[in-house]
C-alpha cells in the first residue's frame, strides 16, 4: 500500500459506508490489490464475480453491499466492457506488478471511452481521439460462437493483435474454441469479454510467436 493511503478520505469514507473501524478498511483495499495482483493483473478484476471478489477480501457481509461500497468510495469503478477495474490501479500495483506486465508487454486496462451517444468504444488503453474513431455508428463489434468456433469481426483482431503483439491471437481464439467445446456449461453470454480476458491470461511460456504481417478475415462482422 502506497504511502498515505490509509489517511485518504476515501478510506474514512468506505470505513462509513461498511460501519467499520478505518484499520479494517485499510486491510479490505489491501486485500483486494493483492487479490488483483494476483488474479487480474491488468486491473480488470470484473472478471470474477462480486462473490468471489468478496471472498477474496474476507468480508462477512453482503456481496452486493461490499462491491456497491467500494464503487461509491471510487476504489472500484463501473466499466461498460470490463465490468469493474480497480480505480487508479496504475498507482496501488507494486513494483512485481509493473515489472510483470512490461515482461508480457501488456498494459493496465483503463476505462472504455464512451462516445457523445453514450456508447462505449474500445476494449484496451487508449487515448479519447483514438476512442472515437472507427465507430461513427455508434455501434461495437460483437464476437458470436457458432458450429464450434469464434466469428471475430477484423476490426476486433486488429485491435487484440496490437494490445497483444508479443503472441498470435488467433492460435489463442482457436485454443479458446476447444475450451468452449469441451466446457459447454461454462460457456458465457458475452463471447468479446470472454476472449478478452482469456487473451490477457496468456502467460509467457505460452506464447506463440505473432506473425510479421497478417491478413484480417471474418465470415462476416456482427454488431450488438
Amino acid at each position: 500500500m502506497k504511502r498515505g493511503t490509509p489517511e485518504h478520505p476515501k478510506v474514512a469514507k468506505l470505513a462509513k459506508a461498511l460501519s467499520i473501524p478505518s484499520y479494517g478498511a485499510v486491510g479490505l483495499l489491501e486485500l483486494l490489490w493483492h487479490f488483483t495482483a494476483r488474479y487480474a493483473i491488468q486491473g480488470d478484476i470484473g472478471k470474477w464475480s462480486d462473490q468471489e471478489i468478496t471472498i477474496a477480501c474476507q468480508w462477512s457481509g453482503e456481496a452486493n453491499e461490499f462491491i456497491q461500497a467500494l464503487i461509491s468510495c471510487q476504489w472500484i469503478d463501473e466499466d461498460a466492457e470490463h465490468r469493474l477495474l480497480v480505480h487508479d490501479w496504475e498507482d496501488h500495483r507494486d513494483d512485481s506488478v509493473r515489472k510483470t506486465l512490461l515482461n508480457r508487454k501488456i498494459a493496465v486496462f483503463r476505462p472504455t471511452q464512451s462516445n457523445p451517444s453514450g456508447d462505449s468504444v474500445g476494449i484496451v488503453p487508449t487515448s479519447p481521439g483514438k476512442a472515437r474513431q472507427g465507430k461513427a455508428a455508434g455501434k461495437r463489434p460483437k464476437v458470436t460462437f457458432a458450429d464450434g468456433k469464434f466469428h471475430v469481426p477484423p476490426e476486433l483482431m486488429k485491435t487484440w493483435s496490437k494490445a497483444y503483439p508479443m503472441f498470435a491471437v488467433e492460435p489463442e481464439i482457436r485454443k479458446a474454441e476447444a475450451w468452449y467445446l469441451a466446457n459447454p456449461e461454462r460457456q458465457k453470454k458475452q463471447h468479446g469479454r470472454f476472449l478478452n480476458n482469456w487473451l490477457s491470461n496468456v502467460k509467457p511460456s505460452q506464447f506463440t510467436a505473432a506473425p510479421s504481417s497478417t491478413s484480417y478475415k471474418d465470415v462476416g462482422t456482427h454488431h450488438e
